[in-house]
Order: C-alpha cells, then structure tokens, then sequence
C-alpha cells in the first residue's frame, strides 16, 4: 500500500539521499555504545540557572575491540523543567565537540553539537524514551535519530563517586535539517496552515498514539521546524516525549494525573485525509509492537503494559467510522 506522504515529501526525501553524505558513525549502527564522560560533576551539576557556563570535560569511547578512544569537549546543563534540581537528580546535558581546533574521533566523528538525555532519577524512563524515538523513526523519516549508550560519569577531582547509567544521544537540530533536505531551524512560530500538511497530521496521530499532550506549535514547545525552502512548507518534527503515557516519568504525575493523554490533538483534517493516515498507521503495526516486544532492556511488566496501551491504540483505529468521530470531536 503507497504511504501517505504526498508527491512533494517523497521527492525531498530521495533530494535528501543525494545531498546529503553517507550517515554519520554516530547513527549508522543500533549498538549500545559504551562511553566515559570525566567533568567535575559538582561544578556541571550544580550549575542550573539560567546564565549556565560550559565546562571543560574529557569523552573515552571504548569501542567494540576494546580500545579506548578519547575526545575533548565541552559540556553543559541543557534543558529546562528536568534541569530544575527538584525534578531532576541528575540533570541533562549538551555535548559541544571541537570540531575545528581537536575534532571528535572514534563513534563521534564529523559530530558538534549532541544532547544528551541522562537518567534524572534511573535508567529505566531514559530506556522508554529512547524506544519513542526509536518508534517515531519507524512511523515517519521526519524524526530525530538517537543512540542509546552505557555511560560512566566519572568526577574529575576524585571526588564523588563513579555513576554509571544509561542515556542516549540525539542528532544535533542542523544535522536533522541537512539530512532531510532542510536548508535551516526556524526559532519562531508555524502556524498549522503554513506547516507540511501531511508530516504534521502524522506529527499529531502519534502524539495521540503515545499520550503525550506536552508539545505545542504555536509556543514551538517540543517541536522543532525544518525550513526546506521557499517552495515547499516546513516540516515539523516532535521531542522530549517523557510526559507522554508510553514513559510516564515519575516528575510528571502531578501535571497529567488523571487526564486521559491519547487523544488527538489537532487541526480538523477531511474524511479523506483522515483515512489516509489512519490506514497508513495501520500498516506500520507490526513493527511497531515488534519494537517493543523485542526490546528487552525495559521492566518487563511496564513493557507489557506500553504494548497494551498501543494495541489499544490500533483497536480504536481499526473502524474508520468510529475514528472519523473521535476525529471530529477532539480535533480544533
């Protein structure tokens, strides 16, 4: 069955392939890498106002044959509700390599800019945001590409003891644009009308897919917009997924307690339309619970229940009568 995404997106998706160069190391592979991060974790951490300074800080890859591999940085505290220390014990941080004047080896080769999602509490909300953008990857190619890895924190005075945790990277905004064939970021305000119809219709079904409410358009909160051109509209691309109901961080109970999250947030879309993505979301369901029946890293019982919540999901989709009803009394 042909996708959804009409004629202009598959041609900037092919455009994208012949600009861009081969994919970076980085997210060429699916391996849990295994990196050192040494900073003074007291000063980095601790260092969550608004006026935050980057810190010197030293990343050692080891490598599959078991060589360590050492970069450079910079680093920082990113963020902003998890970097507030009362949601957060340990807060997430922003890698700034020196491309130029000592550029990254190993992995991060040819890398600038990275966010890192840390674990904030444990590792167990950082592995069930990491399978949402790994679940956005396979339902639209207009998505962040990340990589789950094992870090060590190690405190550059001695000081503080070693945390070891899992985390994962996520390609750099400028690195998004030029894979998809985007010529920049937007930083202001896409109104619905002006956005890629299409890549923004499947944006708002999986919002509703994964429960999450925690993104707006007009605030550009959690979303970020591909500039592709003066001839084709923006394309809108989702992140920070730990408000929705397939993570369920424990920071945000008292925010989403008791409101109901899977239900469409959108602009009102025709029948056509409708039937078009739905039907389209319907052929991606198999690899979509193949996802997360095979990732084994998760608490198995939360796995069994996230699985539960998107076999719902698809249960509520299959009668395209009653989708073009709860389509029409929740879309704006």
């Amino acid at each position: 069955m042909r996708p959804f995404y009409y004629t202009a997106g598959l041609i900037l998706s092919l455009f994208s392939y012949l600009v861009v160069p081969a994919q970076v190391p980085l997210f060429s592979s699916e391996e849990i890498i295994t990196i050192k991060l040494i900073f003074d974790m007291e000063r980095v951490t601790q260092d969550v106002g608004e006026d935050r300074k980057a810190h010197e800080a030293m990343l050692i890859e080891t490598n599959p044959e078991g060589k360590e591999v050492s970069s450079r940085l910079e680093i920082s505290v990113r963020g902003n509700f998890r970097r507030q220390s009362q949601t957060c014990g340990f807060p997430p941080l922003k890698l700034d390599f020196f491309r130029k004047k000592d550029p990254p080896k190993g992995v991060f080769e040819g890398q600038n800019k990275l966010k890192l999602v840390t674990h904030c509490e444990d590792g167990e909300h950082v592995l069930r945001e990491y399978l949402v953008y790994k679940l956005y990857n396979l339902i639209s190619p207009y998505s962040f590409k990340v990589r789950l890895a094992r870090v060590t924190y190690q405190d550059a005075r001695g000081i503080l003891p070693l945390v070891e945790e899992y985390a994962f990277l996520i390609e750099d905004d400028k690195d998004l644009a030029k894979r998809i064939g985007g010529v920049d970021v937007r930083q202001d305000t896409v109104l619905p009308t002006e956005a890629n119809r299409d890549a923004l219709t499947t944006l708002y079904v999986f919002q509703c897919m994964i429960g999450n409410l925690d993104w707006d358009l007009g605030l550009v909160k959690n979303i970020k917009a591909i500039d592709m051109g003066e001839e084709i509209p923006p394309i809108i691309v989702p992140y920070d997924f730990d408000f929705s109901k397939l993570v369920n961080a424990p920071y945000t109970f008292p925010y989403v307690g008791g409101l109901e999250r899977q239900v469409f947030r959108g602009i009102c879309r025709s029948e056509e339309e409708v039937e078009k993505v739905w039907t389209y979301f319907q052929t991606q369901k198999k690899p979509v619970l193949d996802l997360y029946k095979k990732f084994d890293l998760l608490d198995p019982l939360y796995r069994k229940e996230c699985i539960g919540t998107l076999k719902a999901f698809y249960k509520n989709i299959k009668n395209l009568d009653e989708v073009q009803a709860n389509f029409s009394e929740f879309c704006l």
